[in-house]
């Protein structure tokens, strides 16, 4: 895992009070929404996505997340076409499973970042057990915990000399379906997946620059 190794070889400031507040940050950005659990994130980074029925691998500049090249988990509806009614919303069976998808996306985005402000022996973050079932609160939670992800990687990235950017949703003060906050969703998530790329992807060639020097 790119970020655990970075963080072991005391590439990334690890001692300030970033990891505490980045862990509050998430358990706090929603109700029921993240939990610390008894696992590792490595573990359960592994364990997770072993037992997904999703298409991609690790990458070793995406430590948690899957590469960029592979499709999106949302776009993949293992075989379903996607259908759409007359006011553009998928129907009910893309909807949920897209939605599963991009729950499965933000915990190992969330998790990711928590990597990189502790490194990969630190606590999992998990869904809690009352997670929302309702499609509009499953929305607001994902959204929510997209928020606290953005801003700690922010921090993160001005706390080790990086400039992290959101992506901003141009039509954010318009009501929005169901379908569109979930293409919104995946571009946060792609943001954030390409920003954390970028970052490990750096700091990688450097210690390999470093070492070839030594």
């Amino acid at each position: 895992m790119a970020a655990d190794r970075l963080v072991k070889a005391g590439v990334f400031k690890t001692d300030s009070s970033l990891k505490t507040v980045t862990r509050d940050a998430f358990v706090n950005a929603s109700v029921n929404g993240l939990v610390s659990t008894p696992l590792s994130i490595g573990t359960y980074a592994g364990s997770v996505w072993s037992g997904e029925h999703i298409k991609g691998s690790f990458s070793a500049n995406t430590p948690l997340l899957p590469p960029a090249h592979q499709p999106a988990p949302s776009q993949q509806t293992n075989g379903v076409t996607a259908g759409q009614d007359r006011t553009g919303e998928q129907d009910a069976e893309i909807i949920n499973l897209r939605l599963d998808n991009a729950e499965l996306k933000m915990v190992f985005a969330v998790n990711t970042i928590q990597a990189l402000v502790e490194g990969g022996e630190g606590n999992a973050l998990g869904k809690h057990p009352n997670w929302p079932t309702e499609i509009n609160a499953r929305l607001d939670t994902i959204e929510k915990q997209y928020m606290a992800a953005e801003n700690n990687l922010a921090a993160f990235a001005e706390e080790n000399d990086f400039v992290f950017k959101p992506y901003k949703d141009e039509s954010a003060a318009t009501p929005k379906s169901v379908t569109e906050r979930l293409s919104a969703l995946d571009k946060r998530n792609d943001t954030i997946n390409k920003g954390i790329g970028r970052i490990t992807a750096i700091r990688m060639l450097e210690v390999q620059d470093n070492q070839s020097i030594a």
